[in-house]
């Protein structure tokens, strides 16, 4: 991997990946689409997998994220049936077709739509990318309690444990020894 890997942003591995330099990202189809756009030849090369199986099983990050109305809002009761209205299945469904797949909610709901094998190119090339077989999906800092894997999670204390490995030269132990004090300070709050 190119030593910048620590710095990238969104779409740092988008231009990776369509530059032809890489092979791998563990990615939502934004990589794909761009390629679709910038790319082609790239793009139908594309295809999604199911992550490694590891000892415990397969295990897929979730990007989790939610709508929601506030307390100040002026017109709060159109705003709800607007929020209900587009979480309906058959609204979903429009949306997912009109982003060809980007952005999807991983809910088994969706886990069934036509788009999975039908957009292209390669045809079928972005079937796995809902979750299949035996993945679970799960957030980061899964299985801790709820405010302790949000603290994880929104931290970015795993990739920051890795990183004061590989590009800040920290034994590993004590890249170890920070996390476990970071995680200490999650739990009393």
């Amino acid at each position: 991997m190119p030593k910048e890997i620590y710095g990238w942003d969104d779409a740092s591995n988008n231009r990776w990946l369509i530059s032809g330099k890489g092979s791998a990202i563990i990615n939502p189809p934004s990589a794909w689409a761009v390629a679709k756009r910038d790319r082609p030849e790239v793009a139908a090369q594309c295809w999604h997998h199911d992550v490694p199986r590891g000892p415990q099983g397969r295990f897929r990050g979730s990007l989790p994220f939610t709508w929601g109305v506030w307390k100040f809002s002026k017109n709060k009761e159109a705003a709800k049936a607007l929020l209900l209205h587009l979480s309906q299945k058959e609204q979903q469904w429009k949306l997912i077709e009109a982003s060809q797949g980007y952005d999807t909610p991983q809910l088994p709901a969706f886990y069934d739509h036509p788009i999975w094998a039908e957009i292209e190119p390669p045809k079928g090339g972005q079937y796995n990318y809902m979750v299949r077989g035996d993945e679970k999906l799960v957030v980061c800092g899964w299985p801790a309690k709820p405010d302790i894997a949000a603290n994880i999670y929104k931290r970015y204390l795993l990739p920051v444990m890795v990183g004061k490995v590989t590009s800040g030269g920290e034994p590993p132990k004590e890249a170890v020894r920070w996390a476990v004090n970071e995680l200490e300070g999650y739990m009393r709050g």
